[in-house]
């Protein structure tokens, strides 16, 4: 990505920065999928591949009962959830808008659906929070209802949307408690209090910056 990124600055093209969130989100994906497999076949991923650095950090403490989070190339599940939730929406962006070539469409909504089930495995709130409110700046944005393409671009994503949770509830039947008691019990947390109090922070002083320079 670095490279990738060098090359762009120097050749000023948009191009190199796309082929770079590509493999990266490519290697992100593929990793995540062979977690998955692994764990059904009850093997181990080889983890040390991906967190080989210096300062080695791996979150072991993913599993919620008997269901093993995703990670993927990530350290801890709501990292791998903040990322794989801005590229769905950064996707999903561009299926509602229909800015693709036809011949592309079918790879673009396999990847969003895949993207999708991985960041429902992540059970991150993170993850979750992030895609909401994206979402609801898109559809507040491009507005569905203006279009009639743009509506069954939204209907087809929710129907997917709501297989795909369907899927992952038929092959993990304890899916939906974990999720929910995840969910409340982090809320309680002393981490999502310290997150959360560093998030308003943030939006303080972004706001304060926006008002000095307006």
């Amino acid at each position: 990505m670095v490279l990738y990124t060098i090359s762009a600055h120097k050749n000023h093209s948009i191009c190199s920065i796309k082929i770079s969130i590509g493999i990266a989100v490519a290697i992100v994906c593929i990793v995540g999928i062979f977690q998955i497999i692994f764990l059904y076949v009850k093997l181990q991923l080889p983890y040390w591949i991906f967190n080989s650095n210096i300062a080695y950090y791996q979150g072991y403490k993913q599993y919620i009962w008997s269901f093993r989070r995703v990670v993927s190339t990530f350290t801890e599940a709501s990292y791998a959830g903040a990322f794989l939730a801005s590229i769905e929406s950064g996707f999903w962006s561009v299926f509602l808008q229909g800015l693709i070539w036809e011949h592309q469409k079918l790879l673009l909504i396999i990847t969003i659906f895949l993207i999708f089930d991985l960041l429902i495995r992540t059970m991150a709130t993170t993850g979750y929070i992030t895609f909401v409110f994206s979402a609801i700046l898109l559809v507040y944005c491009y507005n569905p209802l203006r279009k009639r393409q743009n509506l069954n671009r939204l209907v087809v994503y929710i129907i997917g949307a709501i297989l795909i949770i369907y899927v992952v509830n038929v092959l993990n039947p304890l899916f939906s408690e974990h999720m929910e008691s995840t969910l409340v019990k982090d809320t309680k947390s002393d981490s999502f209090i310290h997150r959360t109090a560093s998030d308003i922070h943030t939006i303080k002083v972004f706001l304060s910056m926006v008002l000095v320079l307006v």
